[in-house]
């Protein structure tokens, strides 16, 4: 959404004019945000672990950790990698069917069941994919779908953005 709004103030445009190619200026700002996404998902396990540390708790329990804040981490990035070929396909829309990405999203995980829609409908939200911690260990199930959707979206929003002329001025 950042890169949207450099090309709408007009900040993008003259960045371009440098050597510098359209995917690895796209490619920058969605390296800027995994490295947040990162940081948060590392700052978490780091804290999940550290009190497991303190209070003694069980090893597997900080693999169980770690095996969850991927999955926050790779969730994150569905988002971004969506915001980025939106970006690509549809730039006016960027923001408003960004944010709608995720709002939508974020209802399906959390009223999905309450409305009686099925189990697999739901599980299309990365929200509702990411490993949750159950009795005896954690299921990853959802990356194995996550995985592939980051990235073949990160290739094909890099592949989009090669051929995507800026807006002049939004």
């Amino acid at each position: 959404m950042r890169a949207r709004q450099e090309e709408v103030h007009g900040t993008a445009e003259a960045t371009l004019a440098t050597p510098v190619a359209r995917a690895a200026w796209l490619r920058a700002f969605r390296s800027v945000a995994g490295a947040g996404i990162l940081l948060v998902c590392a700052a978490a396990v780091g804290g999940a672990c550290l009190a497991l540390a303190i209070t003694g708790g069980s090893s597997s329990l900080a693999s169980d950790a770690l095996v969850t804040g991927t999955g926050q981490a790779v969730a994150a990035s569905v988002f971004v990698v969506a915001a980025a070929l939106v970006f690509v396909i549809l730039p006016r829309a960027t923001i408003l069917v960004g944010w709608g990405i995720v709002v939508a999203a974020a209802a399906l995980a959390l009223f999905g069941t309450i409305f009686g829609l099925p189990t697999e409908v739901v599980a299309i939200s990365p929200f509702a994919a990411t490993p949750v911690p159950g009795h005896d260990d954690v299921d990853p199930n959802g990356l194995w779908w996550m995985l592939p959707a980051a990235a073949a979206g990160a290739a094909a929003s890099l592949a989009l953005m090669r051929r995507r002329e800026l807006a002049a001025g939004g």
